[in-house]
């Protein structure tokens, strides 16, 4: 994240305005313009990729797929849908040794011809999954909840069938359930023919539903649900789509899960290039003529040239938001706090041709995609070198309404699995003023052990980022792979000198099941530890290695059986300048240490820690040279660290923020 400014610091040069179309702006695929040739153009071998392959019941191609890294401390739960027949929706749990042991997928019929985007009411049982599909009455879509406790299956037909089917997003911080998705239009509970539809006489409409308690009703068990509906306009719940293994594209929406609030949703029409949408959901006075009685405030965030068209969206851990394209490009927006300005970066990879990116899984410090068509799972580490954007804010119409869902017993399947594990080839490079790649070829890869169809995995589609592993891990679907329904991972070994923004560490690094501090060979590499002098293999002996598992992460700073985590910021502060640091701690973060070093030994800092209410609950005593404060808020929220230049000279600085939690 960039350090935080307040807005009047923050100068913005030659700021691009935006303005509002007044009609539906059709879209024109431009080819993207490359920022420049790759460079340190390298070929790559060996990463090993571990992949599941789940028995088809009729159904296949797996595509949205998201990770429940919250209900476990052993191992992240994926979740995952299948695009194809009778859908279903999958929960595939890893063994504890994730290239050797045994796993479980249990899976829920849909009752749905098709299913856009999967996601999981955020919580510690890892109990309900959200999923967007198409009924089998070739008329409507619907939202569907699978409650994996009971067994049941809540179905809320809520709009007409159209050409794709958003992503999903839930938040759940004010203590309810809040699912947010997309559409062109959300009709009323009684009849199709009386849609609610974006407005400025355009398609595009973000829901939010809130479930309620079931109820018994002529006989039947429904689920009411109160839906609030923005019409928001620009082509919000559908996105520019080409002929693809990946195809039907899934339209993005999300919110930030630190802040619950704003809403975030890609405006494919908005502009020549498209925008994203930020909902504030607070209700605003209606414009006088409008007839409406409710309303909301949108900003609308302008991209730039060589971005166009955007698609999936999610929100990275530092709370800049990231995205994909339709012309095969990766963007940030990074929103300056109470002002209309905001920085945006757009990334663009290496061809054959025009990518067909169908996810994007930000991860702190690095970027997760995958490129359908190319058969690429790939990192991107971006380099921020941003243009600002401005903001052009509309008063929306909101409309509240109250729908039924039905609520039916279902009987899961579950079916034990073992790991295969391949070895695939990819290549590196860098591109001046973007940032660097490293993508894997998962089609080219060898199977090596294990059980499961030797047919190689083609058409990646959903992709999201391992929690319980360290910066560089992630799981994908695999759209083809001889008729079964494939899950892969892959970790990519990132230096631990590299500099990142964020990393995540890992207290498991052969992944083995057994945790470092009880493992007597941590790397695995069948030389017991009290024989290996160089645990991490960096060529540093660990008598003189500060951090010996190589997750880039000082030992000082890390607690055996705990996860940790760490930003990382520099730059210069003039006499009295600051930066501030979002920082968000959960019930279960039981310390942040904040770590400030100036370039000058006798430069005074300073640090304070500050409550969402701007209460200062920690003040440092001004220190030279170096400041560490240490901390554990009593209340779970979203914290500010702010490091202070407290002299009266310019200095250089550097910081370091370690979160460090317990397992879940």
């Amino acid at each position: 994240m960039f350090p935080r400014f307040a807005c009047t610091r923050f100068h913005f040069a030659g700021a691009v305005s935006a303005t509002v179309p007044l009609a539906l702006t059709v879209f024109a695929a431009t080819a993207a313009a490359q920022v420049s040739d790759p460079t340190n153009f390298k070929v790559t071998t060996g990463t090993v990729l571990t992949e599941w392959d789940l028995n088809s019941m009729g159904d296949f191609v797996p595509g949205a797929l998201t990770v429940d890294d919250r209900s476990s401390s052993k191992k992240s739960k994926v979740w995952f849908v299948t695009r194809g027949g009778t859908v279903r929706l999958y929960r595939l749990t890893p063994g504890l040794n994730m290239k050797k042991d045994g796993a479980s997928a249990t899976s829920w019929d849909l009752n749905a011809l098709l299913t856009g985007g999967v996601r999981l009411r955020h919580s510690d049982d890892g109990r309900f999954a959200f999923v967007n599909v198409t009924t089998t009455d070739f008329v409507n879509e619907a939202l569907v909840a699978i409650d994996t406790k009971d067994n049941s299956r809540i179905t809320w037909a809520d709009r007409p069938i159209s050409d794709q089917m958003s992503d999903v997003t839930v938040d759940t911080r004010d203590g309810g359930w809040n699912v947010f998705t997309a559409a062109p239009a959300y009709c009323s509970p009684t009849s199709v023919s009386a849609c609610d539809t974006g407005d400025f006489a355009q398609p595009g409409v973000v829901q939010r539903l809130r479930p309620g308690v079931p109820q018994l009703m002529n006989g039947q068990w429904v689920v009411p649900a109160e839906v609030t509906r923005f019409n928001v306009g620009f082509g919000v719940g559908t996105c520019l789509d080409a002929p693809s293994d990946g195809s039907p594209c899934i339209p993005g929406i999300t919110v930030d899960r630190r802040r619950g609030h704003p809403i975030f949703v890609a405006e494919p029409d908005f502009g020549p290039n498209g925008a994203i949408g930020e909902i504030d959901p607070t209700p605003v006075r209606c414009p006088v003529l409008s007839g409406y009685s409710t309303c909301a405030k949108v900003r609308h965030w302008p991209l730039p040239a060589g971005a166009g068209a955007p698609r999936q969206i999610r929100v990275d851990d530092m709370g800049r938001l990231w995205g994909i394209t339709s012309l095969g490009t990766l963007f940030s927006l990074e929103i300056i706090r109470n002002c209309d300005k905001a920085i945006v970066t757009v990334h663009d990879p290496v061809g054959p041709g025009v990518e067909f990116l169908f996810a994007v899984a930000p991860a702190g410090g690095v970027v997760g995609y995958t490129d359908t068509d190319n058969n690429k799972v790939s990192l991107l580490f971006p380099q921020m070198n941003g243009q600002p954007v401005t903001a052009t804010t509309t008063i929306v119409p909101v409309m509240k309404k109250t729908i039924f869902g039905s609520r039916e017993s279902i009987t899961p399947v579950t079916q034990p699995i073992y790991p295969r594990v391949a070895v695939a080839g990819g290549q590196d490079y860098d591109k001046s003023g973007d940032g660097s790649y490293t993508e894997t070829f998962i089609s080219s890869a060898v199977m090596q052990s294990g059980t499961g169809s030797p047919a190689p995995s083609t058409s990646p589609t959903g992709m999201e980022a391992d929690g319980n592993c360290r910066t560089g891990g992630f799981f994908y679907g695999v759209g083809l792979s001889g008729g079964m329904n494939r899950i892969g991972h892959l970790e990519v070994r990132i230096d631990k000198h590299r500099q990142l923004e964020w990393r995540k560490g890992d207290n498991d690094r052969d992944h083995d099941g057994i945790d470092d501090q009880n493992d007597d060979d941590v790397d695995g590499d069948a030389i017991a530890n009290a024989f290996d002098t160089d645990n991490d293999n960096d060529g540093v002996p660990d008598v003189l290695d500060k951090d010996k598992n190589g997750d880039g992460i000082d030992d000082d700073y890390q607690t055996p059986g705990n996860h940790e985590t760490e930003r990382q910021d520099n730059g210069q502060m003039v006499p009295g300048d600051f930066r501030e640091y979002e920082v968000s701690y959960d019930p279960h973060t039981v310390l942040l240490t904040a770590i400030v070093e100036a370039d000058t030994l006798t430069a005074p800092l300073s640090v304070q820690i500050i409550d969402a209410s701007g209460n200062v609950v920690l003040s440092a005593p001004t220190t030279l040279g170096k400041a560490i404060v240490t901390s554990t808020p009593t209340l779970p929220g979203l914290y500010t660290v702010r490091v202070m230049n407290a002299g009266v000279t310019a200095i250089g600085y550097k910081t370091k923020l370690i979160t460090s939690q317990v397992p879940y």
